[in-house]
């Protein structure tokens, strides 16, 4: 049935997908244990981030980028709580990158509600070091044993074996798409944007173009539920 025939109900399903399979995987997380995953998939999808820009990754000892995590011959570079204001304000370089331009990236998780509903489910005083850590080892994921447990949610939650982790952010792209968000916008928030090597400061046209998407998307999400 074309996409204009829909009725009101079967819409809504079609229009968030994506959403729905979000919060499953948030979920069945959760049930095994890994909460901490289920706020991963939270900020990759809500704020359109790369894993590694989540989760960060592990990199040989010689790298030359600072780091407090050191476990054998590897270090881990990636994102702290340090990075989240009082304000809920998520700062950070992309880490595609941070090499090769001074693009800048910040998002209001108070304007992210499956962000918000993860972060309130972590107590305060474990909110210090890396954003996200495997309970079973007490250090940031390696790369596999994300990707493998990410697996073992996806079946879990009945999510197709075509989805891969790494597709939440594009997810989260395509939900802003529909949504009806600015292109500009939709460019700001998922990183695309460079600035001056000069212009070192946080760009607040792309906060507030971020605040714009996550509005559009929230708003999309929820139409056509009853009440709304």
């Amino acid at each position: 049935m074309p996409h204009g025939g829909l009725r009101s109900t079967e819409s809504h399903l079609f229009r968030n997908r994506v959403a729905d399979e979000v919060s499953r995987a948030r979920a069945i997380a959760h049930e095994l244990g890994y909460g901490l995953a289920a706020f991963a998939y939270s900020m990759q999808f809500e704020c359109t981030l790369r894993q590694w820009d989540v989760v960060g990754e592990w990199v040989p000892i010689s790298d030359p980028r600072p780091s407090a995590v050191i476990h054998g011959t590897l270090k881990w570079i990636g994102p702290t709580w340090a990075q989240i204001d009082d304000r809920m304000i998520f700062r950070t370089v992309p880490s595609k990158t941070e090499r090769t331009s001074d693009a800048r990236f910040e998002v209001d998780l108070s304007a992210c509600p499956m962000v918000l509903e993860e972060i309130a489910r972590i107590p305060a005083e474990r909110r210090v070091g890396p954003l996200v850590v495997n309970p079973q080892t007490g250090l940031p994921f390696r790369d596999w044993a994300y990707r493998n447990l990410w697996r073992r949610v996806a079946i879990k939650a009945d999510i197709p074996k075509t989805v891969w982790n790494r597709d939440l952010r594009a997810g989260g792209i395509t939900e802003a798409r529909k949504a009806g968000a600015r292109t500009e916008d939709m460019a700001k928030t998922a990183g695309h944007t460079n600035v001056r090597t000069t212009a070192r400061v946080y760009d607040r046209d792309t906060l507030e173009a971020a605040r714009r998407v996550a509005k559009a998307r929230v708003a999309h999400r929820h139409r056509d539920k009853p009440g709304t």
